[in-house]
């Protein structure tokens, strides 16, 4: 009699894990995969592969992106959020070049931008000296002085209000010769 009851009681423990633990699961799995926002992953881009650059160090675009062969450039997509990430000598961007932002998205990025440079980039400061009022968004961030051969900084750009423009943001540094070498390692190992 014993043993039935145990086994009774497993069978009600396993059809009570069964009826809760699967539409648990079921509505959990949407929930915990849901896409990441592109302004995020736009932010993550750069983060991971731009802001390194300030202290001279190149990061590899990993497996999770996608190469692109464009002519005189490295560039990669993030494949599900559609962002761009090109890397030069002097320079490294991520834009939303390959499918506009939403206005929210764009919000989202510019809270995002000023929050990086607070928490990682203290040394840079809004330059609203640059002449380009004109433009939908145009925002600098600074190191130094314009002509100072040791200013770098980031832009948040955008050309036009049209909802096709393309938006990016950008790092700006002076030519360094051990990031040029390994860019030119990774072209040529690409």
């Amino acid at each position: 009699m014993e043993q039935t009851d145990m086994k009774r009681r497993n069978v009600l423990i396993w059809a009570a894990i069964v009826v809760v633990g699967l539409p648990t699961g079921y509505f959990a799995r949407d929930y915990l995969n849901q896409p990441e926002d592109r302004a995020q992953a736009a932010m993550r881009l750069f983060e991971k592969y731009c802001v390194p650059l300030t202290d001279g160090q190149l990061v590899r675009p990993d497996s999770s992106l996608t190469r692109l062969n464009l002519t005189g450039e490295l560039a990669w997509a993030e494949p599900e959020a559609l962002i761009l990430l090109r890397l030069a000598d002097s320079g490294c961007s991520v834009s939303d070049m390959l499918q506009p932002l939403k206005p929210e998205e764009r919000h989202s990025l510019g809270v995002g931008v000023v929050k990086l440079i607070e928490r990682e980039l203290p040394i840079l400061t809004p330059d609203h000296n640059h002449g380009l009022d004109s433009w939908a968004e145009f925002k600098v961030w600074a190191s130094h002085p314009i002509r100072d051969n040791r200013r770098w900084g980031i832009t948040l750009y955008r050309v036009s209000s049209d909802e096709d423009s393309e938006t990016a943001l950008s790092l700006s540094y002076p030519k360094n010769d051990v990031v040029s070498k390994n860019l030119r390692e990774l072209e040529t190992s690409s």
